[in-house]
């Protein structure tokens, strides 16, 4: 059971005595949901699954990513003082689609 905003010791009892309530076959798309009551207030989550295992074997794929976002947008920036230093009027073009489209999106893919 994920206790997510819940104090360590409300934590500890509620996995101890609380009755839990769980939805969600394993074998469907739905997540598995956990739920309990503490205090009055109910408390969900969602448990553990395959899928979200396989997320967490993604980071790598992420890092690249972003990476690669850092470089476009440094290279971008690099261009745009090049092209105001010596007045090459085609780096402004290649910078700006470097800093405004290509870094964002693969901060956004990230």
């Amino acid at each position: 059971l994920l206790c997510g905003g819940v104090p360590p010791g409300v934590c500890a009892s509620l996995r101890q005595s609380a009755p839990l309530v769980v939805s969600g076959a394993e074998n469907s798309f739905r997540p598995r949901i956990e739920c309990a009551a503490v205090g009055g207030l109910r408390h969900c989550a969602a448990a553990s699954s395959a899928s979200s295992r396989l997320s967490m074997q993604r980071w790598p794929i992420g890092l690249l990513l972003d990476a690669v976002a850092t470089l476009a947008g440094t290279g971008g920036k690099q261009l745009l003082r090049h092209a105001a230093l010596t007045g090459k009027h085609r780096y402004y073009a290649l910078g700006l689609i470097l800093t405004a489209v290509i870094d964002p999106i693969f901060d956004v893919a990230a």
